[in-house]
């Protein structure tokens, strides 16, 4: 009988569960470690700006033009620093 209910309780937790963008648009992401030793994470947003992880933090930067792909490559690369606020 609990095995019933808690695979009922599964299906059901599990059906209500959605993503944060259910418009069917991916947004891409990419990650890399900064200098070696910080996980660094970025979601380009598709509006020109791009969600920047680190450390746990997160934070909003204008790509000011650039495509997402070199932005990430910049920072990755240690081409472009950002003032992240830490």
């Amino acid at each position: 009988m609990r095995k019933i209910i808690f695979s009922l309780a599964l299906i059901a937790s599990v059906s209500f569960v959605g993503c944060s963008s259910d418009d069917g648009e991916e947004l891409d992401t990419r990650s890399c470690d900064l200098l070696g030793l910080v996980p660094a994470t970025f979601v380009d947003n598709g509006d020109g700006t791009a969600t920047v992880t680190i450390d746990g933090e997160s934070e909003n930067f204008d790509l000011e033009g650039t495509d997402f792909n070199t932005f990430a490559d910049q920072i990755c690369s240690g081409d472009l620093e950002l003032d992240f606020g830490l």
